[in-house]
């Protein structure tokens, strides 16, 4: 599996460096991190910098003050991730997040949900995704019922046009 991940890194010019990671840390505080990140809108950013670190650097994240480099790599104060990492602000959210994915299934990363409908997993070519987007069964519509938009659409709703 690390061979097709690093065929595929290579050809869009991502050098995967796993002789460089010499442990396998607890990810739960990078988690934190990414929620963080997303209160802020730079949740991309941090999980862009936590997969090069990690991926490509061999960055051990058991070390918070790696985390706080990352964190300020994607445009995060370090003041702010010093006093962040030795709270607990984010550790429900990101528990309740582990919480959703075991009762989706969810064992192994990358997965893709999309519309809570279609999974993919793992590292795909962009025709996976695509042939993804084309089964996606259609959003229901209310249009022919406008009185029970939660029977048409389920408890997330959907676009109601009448």
């Amino acid at each position: 599996m690390d061979a097709q991940v690093t065929a595929a890194g290579k050809s869009v010019g991502i050098e995967f460096r796993y002789d460089l990671q010499t442990h396998t840390p607890n990810t739960f505080d990078s988690h934190r991190l990414v929620w963080l990140g997303g209160t802020f809108g730079l949740q991309d950013s941090v999980v862009e910098a936590l997969f090069r670190a990690y991926f490509c650097e061999g960055v051990n994240f058991a070390d918070p003050k790696k985390l706080i480099e990352v964190g300020v790599s994607a445009g995060m104060d370090a003041a702010e991730l010093k006093r962040f990492l030795v709270g607990k602000d984010g550790a429900s959210a990101v528990r309740e997040e582990e919480q959703r994915a075991r009762r989706l299934g969810i064992s192994s990363v990358p997965l893709y949900v999309i519309n809570e409908a279609v999974s993919v997993s793992g590292a795909q070519p962009a025709e996976t995704f695509l042939e993804a987007l084309r089964t996606i069964p259609a959003r229901k519509s209310v249009a022919d019922n406008p009185g029970d938009a939660t029977q048409a659409c389920g408890t997330d709703g959907c676009d109601v046009k009448i």
